[in-house]
């Protein structure tokens, strides 16, 4: 692997984070507007996430959808209103969709309409299929309404308050302005994944809480009055900030409070499937993402872990065994590494605050020092593991007796470097690791076993945006698309060892700043002027949240 994509010492990085899929050429009879048209399909191949139309096979925008209706199986339930059309600088009309069915808006479900001299040349997002919901309510919208507000739980609201009535009926010019919440019949998935059989009919209720302050939107469900999702309307952590620049002096920037905003972490990619599994039946361990890759695999700047719960290594001659397969990138020798991406076990004697990597197992590691965990991750040279290929089940083995007497915690753990993988430039067929059949023991018999069952053992994924440090004020913030933040690299490796820059009073002066002031000063400009001259909401059109880290000399 060339090198110099390993790293580059740059002033920002903006990171955006997407899901990769397979792509397939779509046959169909020859008359088909889609039998030559390249098309992206979702994990299970059932919808079309994307669709690029060649330049002499193209359809109207008028057309489109009575086309993708035809040809995917659509029910014609479903209809599609346009909510959003604006020409770029290019003379190229962008249109974007909502979907309905029987007259009922899906909740976040939209779809992108890229049209070029009249015709659309792409086409992309993700439809709901295969859906027939009854949009009759059992509920009234009244009682909905109080399923809502048991929900929130607030001690007060703002349409309780005259003066708050007033003067949103003054701020509005309309007598009728109110914050009295009222229901709104959607089709929504709430917090679930977005495929049908998640859907439900509900009244959406913007709840606006004056004590404690918040704001929401909540999906309460027509038919039972179950509460499928709560969506945040306002975060109250941005403020007016200042700042010094490295080369356009003072500038007006929004920062961050105490209140800011922590995006939940991603979900761990560690779970139980049935793939190729250990025996020819059951569920194994999969450390993948099913949607990457030719049947599952794994995308950059990875560490993943599977952790065992507490283990007593009583009596005598106690050993780990565990059977396991793995695919990756192959490893190469660079620097002070002789692997990329990897895998290794380690072992806790003080409850899961430090870890060790377990040496000498039996087949040995194929690799010394592996760079994922050494220099992407911030671990050092040095950190042996499993590399390249093992494509058989193979039964693995440690000797624990030297932690005879002490309980410990075991833990698998999986890094990938930050380029090349199953996701970016690698092989489809990288899978990962699966492993199954884990067991520790003494002479006198089993201590702990996990065969292929989500007991006493825990998956978890180490990669966070930034490590968290105090400070009253930091460069973040929730008023543009879905937030911006500027983390410090401190010219280390590992993205979750940057931290934020933070000061006392919201005037970001200090020399080390200036480089995070400057980032994020330019990314706040360049979202506004997207925004505001093409009405674009992030680099997705959706709200995408901005992230970048920063050196500084």
């Amino acid at each position: 692997m060339n090198p110099y994509f390993k790293y580059a010492g740059i002033l920002a990085v903006l990171l955006f984070f997407q899901s990769a899929f397979a792509q397939t050429q779509f046959k169909a009879n020859s008359d088909n507007i889609f039998a030559d048209a390249m098309i992206k399909m979702d994990k299970n191949a059932k919808v079309p996430l994307e669709i690029r139309f060649k330049e002499s096979r193209q359809i109207s925008v008028a057309s489109f959808f009575d086309a993708y209706k035809q040809h995917f199986n659509l029910s014609g339930n479903m209809e599609f209103k346009q909510a959003k059309v604006f020409t770029d600088q290019l003379g190229q009309t962008h249109h974007r969709f909502k979907q309905y069915c029987k007259g009922v808006e899906l909740a976040e479900v939209q779809y992108l309409v890229h049209e070029k001299n009249g015709s659309v040349h792409y086409a992309h997002g993700k439809l709901i299929h295969s859906l027939n919901l009854d949009v009759t309510p059992v509920l009234s919208e009244r009682d909905a309404l109080t399923f809502a507000l048991a929900r929130i739980n607030a001690q007060s609201y703002m349409w309780e308050n005259p003066k708050n009535e007033a003067h949103l009926k003054k701020e509005q010019n309309d007598s009728k302005a109110t914050y009295y919440p009222r229901g709104e019949l959607k089709i929504s998935a709430g917090a679930k994944e977005k495929i049908a059989e998640n859907f439900r009919l509900v009244y959406r209720f913007d709840i606006y809480a004056q004590k404690p302050l918040s704001r929401y939107d909540v999906d309460v469900d027509a038919k039972t009055g179950a509460i499928i999702g709560v969506i945040p309307r306002i975060y109250y952590d941005d403020v007016q900030g200042y700042g010094t620049t490295l080369y356009n002096g003072d500038v007006q920037i929004v920062v961050s409070d105490s209140n800011f905003y922590i995006p939940p972490d991603p979900p761990a990619q560690f779970h139980l499937n049935s793939w190729n599994a250990y025996g020819g039946g059951g569920d194994s361990w999969w450390m993948a993402d099913t949607s990457l890759g030719n049947a599952g695999g794994y995308a950059d700047i990875w560490y993943e872990v599977l952790d065992t719960e507490p283990i007593s290594l009583t009596g005598i001659g106690q050993t780990l065994t565990f059977f396991h397969r793995y695919s990756g990138e192959p490893p190469a020798t660079y620097q002070n590494y002789d692997g990329w991406d990897g895998m290794n076990v380690r072992i806790s004697t003080d409850g899961g605050q430090t870890w060790d990597v377990l040496t000498n197992p039996t087949p040995a590691y194929t690799s010394s020092s592996l760079y994922s965990f050494g220099f992407t991750h911030g671990e050092g040279p040095g950190i042996p593991g499993w590399s390249g290929q093992l494509s058989n089940w193979t039964e693995v083995t440690f000797d624990l007796s030297s932690f005879a007497g002490q309980t410990v915690q075991l833990r698998f753990a999986f890094a990938s470097d930050n380029y090349v993988s199953t996701a970016t430039a690698g092989n489809p067929n990288w899978f990962g690791w699966q492993m199954d059949s884990i067991v520790v023991s003494n002479s006198a018999g089993v201590l702990y076993t996990n065969e292929g069952v989500n007991t006493g053992i825990t998956a978890s994924n180490l990669v966070t945006e930034a490590t968290i440090i105090a400070g009253n004020y930091r460069l973040r913030e929730s008023g543009r698309g879905s937030g911006i933040a500027t983390f410090d690299v401190q010219n280390q490796t590992a993205y979750q060892l940057s931290t934020d820059f933070v000061d006392a009073d919201s005037n970001f002066t200090d020399a080390n700043a200036h480089a995070g002031v400057s980032a994020h000063w330019a990314t706040e400009a360049t979202y506004d002027y997207y925004l505001t001259k093409y009405g674009r909401n992030s680099y997705d059109d959706s709200g995408a949240r901005i992230l970048s880290y920063t050196h500084y000399w």
